[in-house]
């Protein structure tokens, strides 16, 4: 079909190629728009999967409540010291709850968490949290020399207090 004259009884049988066309298109928008919503789906079932495991994991809420014990009563420099004491129970609670929220930070960057449905629950949670582990986490990291320890929950700590 030549642009610069126009010839209905081409135009005609250009036709049925033309909406061929645009139906795959259509079809094609369509069906990302529907991968990317049972994406979001499967993303919010899993994050509520996730919170309903941990309140129903005795580990998680004895080494939670006692790290909430450890850090109303410690001081930074206490929590700090307690990265050099890996045989206490200290050590193991922070350490456990450490390894809990960077897996949470991990599945967001990853997107197997959701990160919208995660902050609703848990944002103030996880803020406070977070905070009381900096000293432990910053001796931990000098320790193992490794500066990557609680990476993903530092980046989500700072991505959502900014």
């Amino acid at each position: 079909m030549d642009l610069g004259h126009f010839s209905f009884p081409e135009f005609i049988t250009q036709l049925p190629s033309i909406i061929a066309a645009l139906a795959t298109v259509g079809i094609l928008v369509f069906s990302l728009h529907q991968f990317r919503e049972a994406r979001r789906e499967a993303r919010s079932r899993e994050t509520f999967n996730y919170f309903t495991n941990m309140y129903a994991d005795d580990k998680f809420l004895s080494f939670r409540d006692f790290f909430n014990s450890v850090c109303e009563s410690a001081s930074e420099e206490e929590l700090a010291g307690y990265a050099r004491r890996s045989a206490s129970n200290e050590y193991k609670a922070l350490l456990y709850m450490l390894n809990h929220y960077e897996t949470a930070a991990q599945g967001i960057r990853q997107g197997a968490l959701d990160e919208r449905f995660y902050l609703a629950q848990n944002r103030s949670t996880f803020i406070r949290h977070w905070r009381n582990l900096g000293p432990f986490v910053s001796e931990l990291r000098i320790i193992a020399s490794n500066p990557k320890i609680g990476e993903a929950a530092d980046v989500l700590l700072t991505e959502i207090t900014k």
